[in-house]
């Protein structure tokens, strides 16, 4: 039983649940690395990286990993804004300028899943080589480490083996990736994709920015900008979605800012729920208006609100059959009276 509450969640207290639930995952997915890391502690001794330990043990909590990977049969609602944004990618008058894109709005709008539909299209796919997504959601308290594990990544995505990181690093550590990323760049029309931005340092900032030809000459002044390690001049593009508008209108400047609003569909929100409760391709709750309305209402716009939704509400039908089918009673089920259609609305004993 989730709650005791009656009526359905609203958006916020979905993405509450749907934080705790993926930080519950987290526990887990920790336990279970560091019984794994210290059965092999004494394992790959001789081939240990010199980046700093706070890197290797930080790795896995810094990042969401939000994928690149999207099933585009399961997106609803954003096909002006595919447009738009793709758009914005192929405008011909950029021509072999660096375009840096920012896009903007609050959590669960579905900033990920656009960047997502956008990054996959055919089109971007013959503009743009190579395409990168990167994802930066969790920020560790030592920012350098933060800022090592991005252009590490960069590198890796990029085919760059772990023995020429290492020495770059061995020898101007943080400058030292940075000048080997734009060497792996250079003369490419590049995608990158920066999936969730919320740091403000200036390290981040004015991405269209580069070394003039005295200082990119200095090993010291590579490192202060992860625009340095992003060449200009061949049409090069970042993408960076954020929660916040300033931080995308700091990496970016003002005037590609792209700010996203709830779906303005209201179908869009009831058939991304209506996804996540399907099974076996049948709909698990009969289609009574009042509940699709119910359901429309308290996600107002926002897609995440939708899914959580549904995936709470599956989770909880489908524990239902189950102990119908070994006999068990389902009349106090929260889902089961989520469907039923109320004079007053729609009730649970669960809570929604």
């Amino acid at each position: 039983m989730i709650s005791s509450k009656k009526g359905l969640y609203t958006p916020h207290e979905l993405l509450s649940i749907f934080n705790i639930k993926n930080s519950l995952k987290k526990i887990k997915l920790d336990i279970v690395g560091e019984k794994k890391s210290n059965r092999s502690s004494n394992q790959h001794q001789n081939g240990e990286s010199s980046l700093p330990k706070e890197y290797k043990t930080k790795t896995k909590e810094i990042f969401r990993r939000s994928s690149c990977q999207v099933d585009v049969s399961r997106v609803h609602g954003f096909d002006d804004e595919v447009i738009s944004l793709e758009r914005l990618l192929l405008q011909r008058e950029t021509g072999t300028r660096f375009n840096a894109i920012g896009i903007f709005g609050m959590s669960g709008i579905g900033k990920t899943t656009l960047t997502q539909v956008m990054f996959n299209k055919q089109e971007i796919k013959e503009r743009f080589l190579p395409r990168i997504w990167i994802c930066v959601s969790k920020q560790p308290a030592d920012k350098e480490s933060m800022e090592i594990e991005i252009v590490r990544r960069m590198l890796t995505k990029l085919g760059v083996d772990d023995e020429t990181i290492q020495a770059a690093f061995s020898e101007h550590n943080l400058g030292g990736l940075l000048y080997l990323l734009n060497l792996q760049l250079r003369g490419k029309r590049y995608l990158i994709v920066i999936d969730d931005a919320s740091e403000t340092g200036d390290w981040y900032g004015d991405l269209d920015s580069e070394l003039n030809q005295v200082d990119c000459y200095d090993a010291d002044k590579w490192k202060d900008k992860l625009a340095y390690g992003l060449p200009k001049g061949n049409g090069g593009t970042v993408v960076v979605t954020s929660r916040t508008e300033a931080v995308a209108k700091k990496m970016v400047g003002r005037r590609n800012l792209y700010p996203l609003f709830p779906l303005s569909d209201p179908e869009s929100c009831w058939l991304i729920f209506k996804d996540e409760v399907t099974k076996d391709g049948k709909f698990m709750f009969e289609d009574h208006p009042e509940f699709k309305a119910e359901i429309i209402k308290k996600s107002e716009g926002l897609p995440l609100a939708a899914k959580t939704m549904g995936q709470i509400m599956y989770e909880q039908q489908d524990r239902a059959d189950q102990n119908q089918s070994n006999g068990a009673s389902t009349a106090d089920n929260g889902f089961e009276q989520a469907a039923q259609v109320q004079s007053s609305g729609i009730s649970t004993a669960n809570g929604f």
